[in-house]
């Protein structure tokens, strides 16, 4: 077998686990390793296809505390932010578009692990502008979750409420991301086959982070989690500095 399918498979089935407990975290751990190894296109592809596929699970898990005005106030502008970011993926250069994705994740996980409050993150505006900007980079970049969890988190929002939230919105703009990908075709029969063949690895990684949601404890899980991002975004910088020098 292609070790570069291994070490995807390896990936994505860390990466549901993550997300399982979590509700987010999916793309933050496999975008930037897996760009090392494939194209920027290929790797938001798997991203969408498999969120749309897996993500019932924890969203059926969490439904009862999903609160629909909050994804209500950000999806419009989400779905407006897909097909924005599809465009951005489709004319950058790849290794722009690493840079790019390596600097979401860092950034996210310093301020996430900081714990530093957003200014107007009750505003009736932060929840559109969130929105927009979380469909943006899951298209270009295939990494919906921190604005939109950087916003939650700043809200202080119960954990259930946060998990169920987030699954709800990622769920709406996967669907129009995986439109904007079709429009802009970016998405083919490869890229389709590569991420029915990761399913396995996300399903089972999705039902085993489910599991161990209540057997670890939130906090160090939380902080292993962050400085685990900044790692691999570190190192999904310097890869893609390497190949625009």
């Amino acid at each position: 077998m292609d070790p570069a399918y291994v070490f995807a498979f390896i990936m994505v089935a860390v990466g549901a686990a993550v997300s399982g407990m979590a509700a987010f975290g999916f793309s933050l751990v496999i975008v930037p390793p897996m760009l090392l190894v494939f194209e920027p296109a290929t790797v938001t592809a798997v991203v969408i296809v498999l969120t749309l596929i897996t993500r019932w699970l924890v969203l059926v898990d969490a439904w009862a505390s999903i609160r629909w005005r909050t994804v209500a106030a950000m999806a419009p502008l989400g779905f407006i932010g897909s097909f924005a970011g599809a465009r951005v993926l489709a004319t950058f250069d790849d290794s722009s578009i690493k840079l790019m994705a390596s600097g979401v994740v860092i950034t996210s996980a310093l301020l996430l692990l900081s714990g530093r409050s957003i200014p107007g993150a009750h505003a009736p505006v932060a929840g559109p502008i969130a929105g927009f900007a979380s469909g943006f980079l899951n298209t270009a970049t295939g990494m919906a979750g921190p604005p939109v969890a950087l916003l939650m988190s700043a809200r202080d929002v119960a954990t259930q409420v946060f998990r169920g939230t987030l699954t709800a919105f990622f769920y709406l703009i996967s669907i129009t991301g995986f439109i904007a990908l079709i429009a802009e075709d970016l998405v083919g029969r490869r890229e389709l086959g590569f991420s029915l063949a990761m399913l396995p690895a996300a399903l089972i990684g999705t039902w085993t982070g489910q599991r161990l949601t209540r057997a670890i404890s939130p906090v160090a899980f939380r902080r292993a989690i962050l400085i685990l991002l900044i790692i691999t975004g570190v190192i999904g910088a310097v890869a893609a500095l390497r190949d625009l020098a």
